[in-house]
This record gives structure tokens, C-alpha cells and sequence, in this order.
């Protein structure tokens, strides 16, 4: 496909119109920078510090955890049961 100088030629835009259109595309980018600055460290201490790191939510969590009756809260279910495992008849 070749293109002709005339196409070229259609493709002048006046200054004006090309510093309005960069500064709409500048303030996309700095959204999109900004965005980003939230997100990605965001994203590391949710994610991927946790896994990294399991010990210390381990401590946090059991931390939590330490006085909450199991048992009262749900009466006569184990909690790390499995649920695919087959029950004995009962007779």
C-alpha cells in the first residue's frame, strides 16, 4: 500500500489545534500516573506481601482470633472438616 504526498499533506493540523490535543493526552497521562501511584502499592501490601511474608499475618490473625469460642459460635461442626469425605452409615 503506498501513500501519496497529497495524504501527508491532509495530515498537517494548525498549532493550535495540535497543543490543545496534547494537553487533553497530558491530563489522561497524569489520571493514569495517578491511578497507578494508588494501585500498584496497593496491590503489593494486600497481595503480595502476605504471600511472601505468611508468618506475620499467621500471628495477626490467631492474634484475633484468641477469644472467640469456636464451638459457641457453631455448635457441633468442625471447622477443617471435609466436606467430600463419606459419612458412616449410621444403622
Amino acid at each position: 500500500m503506498r501513500l501519496s504526498l497529497r495524504w501527508f499533506q491532509n495530515q498537517r493540523v494548525n498549532f493550535d489545534q495540535r497543543d490543545a490535543r496534547d494537553g487533553k493526552a497530558k491530563k489522561g497521562y497524569y489520571y493514569l500516573l495517578a491511578f497507578l501511584a494508588v494501585t500498584v502499592p496497593s496491590i503489593y501490601f494486600a497481595i503480595i506481601q502476605p504471600m511472601m511474608n505468611p508468618t506475620k499475618w499467621q500471628k495477626i490473625s490467631n492474634e484475633a482470633r484468641r477469644g472467640i469460642d469456636r464451638e459457641q459460635i457453631q455448635p457441633g461442626m468442625d471447622m477443617w472438616s471435609d466436606p467430600f469425605k463419606k459419612k458412616p452409615k449410621s444403622q
